[in-house]
């Protein structure tokens, strides 16, 4: 088994942008299209893209969802690169 590298070396601030980026674009493009889609069919009573306040900022739900996507990817990027560097290589 090879030897544990730094999982740090692999975690440069611009992978953590690009990883918060493209979780706030997952939950805007995907789930959020796809509840668009559940909506037209009236399979869903729900519209898409919510635009109730919660709670504590008052923020809308969609854009409450897109930031809670965004940490999301960031923590999925940080469990790729650690997976990355600590399986065996030989």
């Amino acid at each position: 088994m090879a030897p544990r590298e730094n999982v740090a070396a692999a975690v440069t601030p611009a992978r953590i942008v690009l990883a918060f980026i493209a979780g706030v674009l997952g939950v805007l493009v995907f789930q959020f299209g796809l509840s668009a889609l559940f909506f037209a069919a009236g399979i869903s009573p729900n519209a898409p893209f919510p635009m109730t306040p919660v709670p504590p900022f008052g923020v809308p739900q969609s854009l409450s969802a897109a930031f809670w996507g965004g940490l999301w990817g960031i923590l999925l990027m940080l469990v790729f690169a650690a997976h990355a560097r600590t399986r065996p290589t030989g």
